[in-house]
């Protein structure tokens, strides 16, 4: 049972929770997209007010989901960069090259003495070029002819923190795509590949 409120607590709830989430409600108002990473932080108001007007096994129930939701978005991240680490490692095993896309991809491939391509830039004839699928790579003044060589690395069906066809980006409120997919959700349920790398040995 949840019994009354603690000696000495305002009716309501805390103040400071209501003024936290006060303030998120009129920044998110002001956004012109809502990213998941802009209304998470707005978020443990609203848990914190909830669990305090649960009972106390409906507390603790829901705090056991939330760690165990957690722990699987957490592994479903570093999934998503060690798929970036292994792709890498493909190219860079076939040689030096010019590489398109960020993140975890770029710091390998440049750790790796990979230079990146700079947005509408040329890619010199003869030259190797890797481009990331979902890392929102650079596009090439002209694309390479002849078809590229290309890699995945899957992950089956489970949570996804980053999903073109489940529409979930934890980081951002675009996947990268042509054209790129909208998203609002942190999370999804998906089993599209964690990323794709084509490759052209060399480029034409």
């Amino acid at each position: 049972r949840g019994g009354p409120p603690a000696r000495g607590a305002p009716p309501g709830g805390d103040p400071l929770l209501r003024t936290w989430l006060g303030i998120g409600l009129l920044f998110l108002a002001s956004l012109r997209f809502a990213a998941a990473r802009y209304w998470l932080p707005f978020l443990p108001p609203v848990v914190l007010l909830s669990v305090a007007a649960a009972r106390p096994r409906t507390a603790r129930i829901a705090a056991g989901v939330t760690a165990l939701l957690s722990l699987a978005l957490a592994w479903s991240d570093l999934r998503l960069a060690r798929a970036q680490q292994t792709l890498a490692i493909w190219a860079v095993e076939r040689g030096p090259g010019i590489f398109a896309g960020h993140w975890g991809w770029q710091h390998h491939l440049e750790a790796a003495g990979w230079r990146a391509l700079e947005e509408d830039a040329e890619i010199p004839v003869g030259v190797r070029f890797a481009r990331s699928e979902i890392s929102w790579p650079q596009d090439p003044a002209r694309p390479c002819d002849g078809p590229p060589e290309t890699r995945s690395v899957d992950a089956g069906l489970g949570l996804r923190v980053h999903t073109a066809a489940g529409a979930a980006n934890l980081h951002a409120h675009l996947v990268s795509g042509s054209p790129p997919v909208e998203t609002y959700a942190p999370w999804s349920v998906s089993s599209d590949p964690l990323d794709t790398v084509s490759l052209w040995d060399p480029c034409r």
